[in-house]
């Protein structure tokens, strides 16, 4: 069995393709595969982030931040 690729990654975790994870990080394809390949953990989490976003596409990310509190 073949490792699974990063654009098969963004469609198992309910994304559309690889391309939309680029439009919404505004990084390119190439560099999306080479963190699936080198830095997977950080790959991950731009999966979550972006699942997270496309779940809750009216709010901005920043609502998204934890609010330091008083």
């Amino acid at each position: 069995m073949q490792p699974e690729t990063a654009s098969q990654v963004c469609k198992k975790n309910g994304l559309a393709s690889l391309k939309q994870v680029s439009e919404m990080t505004h990084q390119s394809p190439q560099t999306l595969i080479n963190w699936h390949k080198n830095k997977r953990y950080l790959f991950d989490i731009v999966i979550l982030g972006c699942q997270t976003q496309a779940d809750l596409p009216h709010q901005s990310p920043s609502v998204l931040l934890a609010q330091p509190s008083d």
